[in-house]
């Protein structure tokens, strides 16, 4: 999985440039690559099981929490 989406959870689609850089919006990242040598623009998509890691890993975030909460009180 590319690192954006680790980064940003929430983030279902981005647009990456022939450099490396990422975008969110396709326009910005098309107006960017007109700069560029090469001028290719890759649309990345999230994979459903990513998400599912995703869930997975704030689903034991929250256990942990409220473990935590009941044993202060």
């Amino acid at each position: 999985m590319e690192q954006i989406f680790k980064d940003n959870p929430n983030l279902d689609v981005c647009y990456k440039t022939s450099d490396g850089k990422y975008f969110y919006l396709r326009s910005d990242a098309v107006n960017y690559a007109t700069l560029l040598e090469n001028k290719e623009v890759k649309k990345l998509v999230r994979t459903q099981s990513s998400k599912t890691d995703a869930s997975v890993k704030d689903e034991d975030a929250d256990k942990n929490k409220k473990t935590t909460n009941n044993e202060r009180h």
